[in-house]
């Protein structure tokens, strides 16, 4: 399931050049193993 934005819309990636996030998967996303406050 993909993330979705306040109007229900997919959220793109933010950042591909070098791949940021937590995940480095260029969006923000965050799971349980992420103990900081990155979202």
């Amino acid at each position: 399931m993909s993330q979705l934005n306040v109007f229900g819309e997919p959220l793109p990636v933010c950042c591909e050049d070098p791949m940021t996030g937590f995940t480095r998967s260029g969006s923000c996303e965050t799971m349980d193993q992420d103990h900081g406050i990155h979202t």
